[in-house]
């Protein structure tokens, strides 16, 4: 039985856990399968944990339960809709979790609340975009869809902004995202047919999806492709055991390359470099301050072996793969159409250039939260990809300001003074979140969480502890002199 200050999500943050959690999320893909029952069972005996943890647990360490599960349960979104498990695990499931467990996390700090924290600038950019609509046709299903991913930026924001994270122990929180989208993996894997049976052509495949959404399952293999290179790179382990996190890197990038959804895949190499870039400013000094290898060793090989997996996947689908990242399609293929900016991004282009024409229409307020997708010509009730268009069309100027506040969020977190190894990290998943939000818009969980947790401050509580010590040492000896006069 666990104690009141242990609970599940903790263990699974515990690195000497690592490998029978690695092989309990396996089997937990394998039976999604077969069926939805054992994915049900685990959401809800974790659900029933957490509050039992909430409830039990000391002081600020409510806090870290609150993030540990928005954390985890945004990031179990996927495989509860792969696996058939609505209505017991909602559809949208990742939007939901994350906003009440992050308006519980400002409930119960009110006191803490900065409202400095850009959470709260972008909450008051995004509020006007409720009250309008010149389409007329929005629904609320609309508005979950399209607006609350958005606004769970600023609410996680905002509860996040009142944490302090130890700089020793936020690394670990990639575990957090790496475990639940394992079973996915896994899922798709044994799903997928013999690679010798498949026909690849130059469209996203259905068939090393699951047959389910391939830009959705591109970009969580993609992160998990990502979060392994991470750890690989920063010789950390997510399994405990370096082989199996290399199996499991590998596992990601041929998967994510085969289902000729190039966003999740490209989204997780550019991560990979800001990453690097970021490594490569680290000195010696600080390394060894930090108490870590030098993490410049493992970059040449991780980036050797994503080459290596672009390559053995462009064989095993026949030069198909190369094609696909060049932009080609069976009709550039034919000749009947040429490769232009549009069909490289899968008409996304299009997209954003006729969400510029109703931000025409309506520059002030826009033309209100989830309507431009009614108010296009010829991409009329598609659905919205790029978030930037999105927030430009349908916020007017205030969704310019936002894309200004994304702007400032990077260059705080670049001229943050926290360690060298946890800001490339933070920007490395900055990055990628913002990438995303280009071809998934704020849909998917990614985009949400990872903006999130870039913006999370982090804190070295040696040095804290340390000051403290000193004043306290300080005060004492005040005392005791004063005693003498």
């Amino acid at each position: 039985m666990l104690g009141k200050n242990k609970y599940l999500l903790k263990s699974i943050l515990t690195f000497k856990d690592g490998l029978v959690w690695t092989i309990f999320h396996m089997a937990l893909g394998a039976l999604a399968t077969v069926s939805p029952y054992p994915i049900i069972a685990w959401y809800y005996l974790l659900v029933f944990d957490t509050i039992r943890a909430f409830i039990f647990v000391e002081g600020k360490e409510r806090n870290f339960v609150l993030a540990y599960a928005l954390v985890y349960f945004s990031s179990f979104e996927l495989i509860g809709r792969m696996s058939s498990s609505s209505p017991y695990i909602p559809y949208e499931s990742s939007k939901y979790i994350m906003m009440v467990l992050s308006l519980i996390g400002i409930s119960f700090n009110v006191k803490n609340l900065k409202f400095s924290n850009l959470g709260f600038i972008l909450l008051l950019l995004l509020l006007p975009s409720l009250f309008i609509d010149q389409s007329g046709l929005v629904k609320v299903s609309d508005i979950i869809f399209n607006l609350f991913g958005i606004f769970n930026i600023a609410f996680a924001l905002i509860f996040l902004g009142t944490l302090q994270v130890d700089r020793w122990k936020f690394v670990s929180w990639v575990r957090l995202i790496a475990f639940p989208i394992i079973p996915v993996l896994v899922y798709v894997f044994l799903k997928t047919p013999d690679y010798s049976d498949l026909e690849f052509e130059l469209s996203a495949n259905f068939d090393t999806t699951g047959g389910f959404g391939s830009n959705q399952v591109s970009t969580v293999l993609g992160l998990g492709a990502f979060l392994f290179a991470v750890a690989l790179i920063l010789n950390y382990r997510i399994t405990t055991n370096k082989l199996f996190d290399i199996v499991l890197f590998s596992a990601f990038s041929l998967q994510g390359l085969l289902t000729f959804s190039r966003g999740g895949m490209i989204g997780a190499a550019l991560g990979l470099f800001t990453l690097i870039y970021f490594l490569l400013k680290v000195g010696k000094n600080q390394l060894k301050v930090l108490k870590i290898p030098n993490p410049k060793k493992y970059i040449l090989p991780t980036v050797i072996g994503l080459v290596f997996f672009f390559i053995l996947g462009n064989i095993i689908t026949g030069g198909n793969l190369a094609l696909r990242y060049q932009g080609q399609t069976a009709g550039t293929m034919t000749g009947n159409h040429e490769v232009d900016f549009n069909k490289f991004t899968s008409a996304r282009w299009q997209l954003f250039a006729e969400d510029m024409v109703v931000f025409a229409e309506y520059p002030i307020f826009g033309a209100g939260g989830a309507s431009s997708k009614y108010l296009r010509n010829l991409t009329q009730n598609e659905i919205t990809h790029v978030e930037l268009s999105r927030l430009i069309a349908e916020h007017g100027m205030f969704g310019l300001m936002i894309t200004v506040l994304f702007g400032v969020m990077y260059f705080r977190i670049r001229d943050s003074k926290i360690d060298g190894i946890n800001k490339a990290v933070q920007m490395s998943f900055f990055v990628l979140a913002i990438f995303t939000s280009f071809h998934a818009a704020t849909r998917t969980f990614l985009t949400p969480l990872l903006v999130s947790l870039s913006m999370v401050t982090i804190v070295d509580y040696s040095k804290i502890k340390a000051v403290k010590k000193k004043k306290a040492e300080r005060a004492k000896l005040q005392s005791f002199m004063a005693g003498q006069i």
